[in-house]
């Protein structure tokens, strides 16, 4: 019966309104490998805790926060955090390289957005210290490398 009266309310109201955003959505199958769970196997990843879905990589002082994203192949650089005393150390730059050579083997994508966590971190030698690892600007404050 629900599925008579959605089937009547659409023909009826068709040329009026748009009906499409109450359909559901289907899973799109793709080509394109997902090598998520490789990625997080290989840089010996541990899930974060009290995140859902979010994994940290660290190297000394350096800890990279990301997760899987619905797009295939393709994960969200959430944060790279290093402790105050240890910064300009190099060691954010050793974790970063480890985590873009594990992401090249799989030939995987990685967004990010530009949002500095703390007063001492400055907006452009982020986006400066994210270009130098192949990073291109999307917008304002995200970035992709492809």
């Amino acid at each position: 019966m629900k599925a008579f009266i959605k089937k009547l309310i659409r023909e009826y109201f068709e040329d009026d309104y748009d009906f499409s955003v109450f359909d559901t959505p289907k899973k799109v199958k793709s080509n394109k490998p997902d090598n998520f769970k490789n990625i997080v196997k290989d840089l010996g990843a541990k899930k974060t805790e009290g995140k859902i879905n979010s994994y940290t990589f660290q190297i000394g002082p350096s800890k990279i926060y990301f997760k899987k994203t619905l797009k295939p192949n393709t994960l969200e650089l959430d944060l790279i955090s290093t402790d105050i005393d240890s910064r300009g150390s190099g060691s954010a730059k050793k974790v970063m390289s480890e985590f873009i050579n594990v992401i090249d083997k799989y030939k995987a994508k990685v967004e990010l957005s530009i949002v500095p966590r703390d007063k001492q971190t400055d907006p452009k030698m982020l986006e400066k210290f994210y270009k130098d690892f192949g990073f291109i600007k999307t917008s304002d404050f995200e970035m992709r490398r492809n």
